[in-house]
């Protein structure tokens, strides 16, 4: 068992190879960070230092990077860091809050904003363009992608490509 000095945590995203699990904590000044710990426990490691927010971790497929919300640009965009602690470097520019990769690392799919009122996007890693690729409203957290090949008899199997799976977000209706 772990222990953290804060009195809220969230967002847990497992290792693809199972021994770590990052997660976002709120700090002392106040401000949300990035945290890693050994899945067998011990003790967290700040990954990120405020002062703006920082949440909603996710790994890269290999494990070697860390997407994540910033807020340090005045706005939430995607940002990656790697895995050991070093270099961060934002990923988008159009905005950003819940980001997967694929499973080539290929693409990165994000939400634009914490309502996921705009759909899904998308953006090839290293320096594509940002574009959407779900128009529905989706639920903020609500979207996974999967890594599947169509099979040529209208299903999806195995690996070679890329699927999106979402919950519609709700809509309010007057």
């Amino acid at each position: 068992m772990t222990r953290i000095a804060s009195a809220r945590c969230g967002s847990p995203r497992w290792s693809p190879d199972g021994k770590r699990i990052a997660f976002d904590a709120l700090g002392k000044a106040g401000g949300w960070d990035i945290w890693v710990v050994e899945a067998n426990g011990g003790s967290p490691r700040q990954l990120t230092h405020g002062p703006a927010d920082n949440a909603i971790p996710s790994w890269s497929p290999n494990g070697s990077s860390i997407y994540f919300a910033s807020k340090r640009s005045g706005r939430f965009e995607i940002w990656r860091a790697q895995a050991g602690g070093s270099v961060e470097e934002q990923i988008t520019r159009n905005g950003g809050y819940v980001a997967l990769a694929s499973t080539d690392g290929k693409t990165l799919y994000y939400t634009v904003s914490q309502g996921g009122t705009e759909g899904v996007y998308a953006k090839g890693l290293p320096d594509g363009d940002e574009r959407q690729v779900v128009k529905e409203q989706v639920a903020v957290r609500g979207f996974a992608v999967l890594g599947c090949r169509r099979t040529g008899r209208g299903d999806w199997r195995g690996r070679g490509g890329t699927s999106i799976s979402f919950r519609f977000g709700r809509v309010s209706r007057p």
